[in-house]
């Protein structure tokens, strides 16, 4: 089955449980991230209520929670609670990793171009083709609206045909991002779906 990942913000974990629950079809798993920082200082957090829901409505089994760094864990094994890693043999380095993920879901701040550059460096190769990367809180601020314009740059010249190393990982992919214009923090979302090597939906019939 296929592969779930995802990084919930500290403060939250709802998306934890939705996207548990879309794991259900098959034998996925949803993988969750998280440096547990709303737990500090006597605070128990959230994720403990993301796990007691799940196992009441049987998701348990579809969600592994992570405590650690998102940019330290980058491109790490993430192991499935029995012994396995979703990763193939290899050298550890991302370049030996298995493309093992169907969605990578990001609720983070970036810290900036390089870091998060870094960062997909190591996932982007994760995702399957035809995966999609969610990157949440997008549009509205000026860091993160920086570095998705930057991507749309990037799409525009790999679709001219511009050597595909100044792309980098982050290259042949489709995008779209949706904006909540009720709300002016935390309200969009920018959708990329990774197409490389000629990736494409199957053909089932000639018509509709």
């Amino acid at each position: 089955g296929g592969g779930c990942g995802g990084r919930d913000g500290a403060g939250g974990g709802g998306s934890r449980f939705w996207v548990s629950a879309a794991c259900e079809r098959g034998a996925s798993m949803l993988h969750a991230i998280d440096d547990m920082g709303a737990a500090e200082g006597g605070n128990r957090g959230s994720a403990h209520l993301i796990e007691e829901a799940a196992e009441r409505l049987g998701l348990r089994r579809h969600l592994r929670l992570h405590q650690g760094d998102a940019y330290e864990m980058a491109g790490a094994p993430l192991s499935d609670g029995d012994g396995d890693a979703s990763q193939a043999e290899g050298d550890g380095s991302p370049a030996a990793a298995a493309a093992d993920l169907d969605v990578l879901w990001l609720d983070f701040g970036l810290g900036g171009s390089t870091r998060i550059g870094a960062f997909l460096d190591a996932w982007w190769p994760r995702l399957r083709r035809g995966g999609f990367l969610l990157m949440h809180s997008t549009l509205t601020n000026a860091v993160t609206r920086a570095w998705l314009e930057a991507q749309r740059e990037r799409r525009s010249e790999a679709a001219s045909d511009v050597a595909a190393t100044r792309c980098g990982h982050l290259c042949e992919f489709e995008t779209l991002s949706l904006l909540e214009p009720h709300k002016r923090y935390q309200n969009s979302v920018s959708i990329f779906q990774k197409r490389d090597g000629g990736w494409a939906e199957p053909l089932h019939t000639m018509y509709p």
